[in-house]
């Protein structure tokens, strides 16, 4: 990575060096060879500093230009979705606050200010409208099938990072998005169901697949 392409982060809490990562479209990995200074990487603390790129890694290609992906966002999401949010409204003159990726009272503010201006529904949530007149080119859903595995408190991989990264972009934070189903994850799987209506179990199946907006393959 060249030199001067580099800024400094203050930890919030909760937050991990995954979050951090997503968040800056970068690794676990780099961040540790910027940080040699972290002991620990499971270690963090509110208000620690660290270093992280001020700008996407090569490595991360940009959504493609015919669609980007457009997540329902409101008042308590987190993640990437919500820092590309927070850069687009300033860039209309809409200013959210500090851009870190987390949608609170000043983002929401903000949002609505928009959507006020725009002639939208002044409702502070984030979908395909608004997202369309803060020049976003929403893709529409694919219509493959996915796999939905059946998932509950213990499940691990790729499937459980999937389903963290959707109850995020609905507005049920399941805390770290590190593929663990622990008890915050359950905890925004019953939160999730129960606005839905379904069955609060904590464990998702095709039902709660569904709801999440994924399109089940039969098997």
């Amino acid at each position: 990575m060249e030199r001067g392409v580099f800024m400094n982060y203050v930890v919030k809490p909760g937050e991990t060096l995954f979050d951090i990562a997503c968040m800056f479209n970068t690794t676990v990995e780099e961040l540790l060879m910027l940080n040699p200074q972290i002991a620990d990487p499971m270690c963090l603390f509110p208000g620690q500093v660290i270093c992280v790129p001020a700008q996407p890694c090569p490595m991360h290609p940009q959504m493609p230009a015919q669609g980007e992906a457009c997540p329902v966002l409101r008042q308590g999401s987190q993640g990437p979705s919500v820092v590309h949010l927070q850069q687009l409204l300033t860039s209309h003159g809409f200013s959210p606050g500090a851009i870190d990726g987390i949608f609170g009272p000043r983002t929401e503010a903000a949002v609505i200010a928009f959507q006020g201006s725009r002639g939208l529904v002044q409702d502070g949530i984030v979908g395909v409208k608004t997202w369309t007149a803060l020049g976003v080119n929403c893709m529409t859903p694919s219509p493959h099938p996915h796999s939905c595995p059946t998932l509950r408190q213990g499940s691990t991989g790729p499937s459980v990072v999937h389903l963290q990264q959707l109850l995020t972009s609905h507005g049920f934070s399941p805390g770290a998005i590190d593929g663990i189903f622990g008890p915050r994850t359950e905890a925004a799987v019953v939160a999730f169901q129960r606005s839905k209506g379904l069955v609060q179990d904590g464990i998702v199946g095709i039902r709660t697949w569904t709801a999440l907006g994924v399109n089940c393959m039969t098997p």
